[in-house]
């Protein structure tokens, strides 16, 4: 079961709960299943404030929760979209990367905040790592390292990939450094302290993704693990890109496509390299 840290949900399932919960029982992640009829969240809990909230989905019944909201810029500004995609984080594409970033934070301890990986992406199936510089506080708010996040460089991102054409499920998203640097709302730039540390359990990510075929290092801070990419995994072929940043983008007409030429680089390396017909291990298919 899916801990939540802000989210009770009590569902009103009509017999339809896949966990087969009662009208007003404590459902704490079924009711946003694939199966139900009607459920209400009724208390998100952000900063003592409680949202009550009230969903009829009763024509959605059959949907997974990936198909109630739709894929699109800054959607993880929403609460409820929030809770959804917190409750498929034990998806099999995605569980091994959840207990991986568990894993990092009892390491690490509560200091460090560490944003999951996003269960829209591809989890373990993907072929391409976006490895940027580190969360920004959005990421934090919502949880996740998201293309859906409610920021400009986000919504930048989200875009780009759109027209590059590579799916997000061939995808996955990450940082060099996997935890917040800063103190409130403001970031501050990594050191190469951050970077030292934060490269320490990137070997251990790469060991998750079976498939991967390529690594696109995004800001120059993400780019100083070149060295270290090429070294332990000489298979992956690695691209560097400009990060998607408001500041670079709108800084000249010319930068939106500098980015967008690397990922169609990269989306050309894919349908040459072969690598989606990898087949992954039992270990990585749980």
């Amino acid at each position: 079961m899916v801990a939540f840290p802000f989210l009770e949900h009590r569902g009103s399932c009509g017999g339809f709960s896949d966990h087969g919960c009662r009208s007003g029982t404590l459902c704490p992640d079924t009711a946003l299943g694939p199966v139900y009829r009607r459920c209400c969240i009724v208390g998100i809990i952000r900063s003592g404030v409680v949202f009550t909230m009230q969903m009829d989905l009763t024509r959605r019944c059959s949907q997974p929760p990936s198909e109630q909201f739709d894929d699109e810029p800054k959607s993880l500004g929403s609460p409820l979209a929030r809770a959804v995609r917190l409750a498929e984080l034990r998806e099999p594409h995605i569980a091994p990367l959840t207990a991986f970033v568990d894993a990092l934070r009892a390491e690490m301890g509560a200091d460090y905040r560490i944003p999951y990986f996003d269960p829209w992406d591809g989890g373990v199936a993907a072929e391409v790592l976006y490895l940027l510089e580190a969360p920004g506080a959005k990421a934090v708010v919502s949880g996740f390292i998201s293309r859906n996040n409610p920021d400009e460089s986000a919504k930048n991102f989200f875009q780009l990939n759109q027209q590059s054409g590579i799916s997000r499920k061939r995808t996955i998203t990450w940082n060099i450094v996997p935890w917040y640097i800063g103190s409130g709302s403001r970031i501050r730039p990594a050191n190469p302290d951050d970077i030292g540390v934060g490269l320490r359990s990137l070997n251990s990510l790469l060991d998750l993704l079976p498939r991967l075929g390529a690594v696109v290092l995004i800001g120059q801070k993400a780019q100083r693990g070149s060295i270290y990419i090429a070294k332990s995994r000489p298979n992956v072929r690695l691209f560097k890109s400009p990060h998607p940043s408001p500041l670079f983008i709108n800084n000249s007409p010319r930068n939106r496509e500098k980015i967008l030429m690397v990922l169609r680089e990269v989306a050309a390396y894919l349908d040459t390299s072969g690598t989606e017909v990898q087949p992954m291990s039992p270990n990585h298919a749980r």
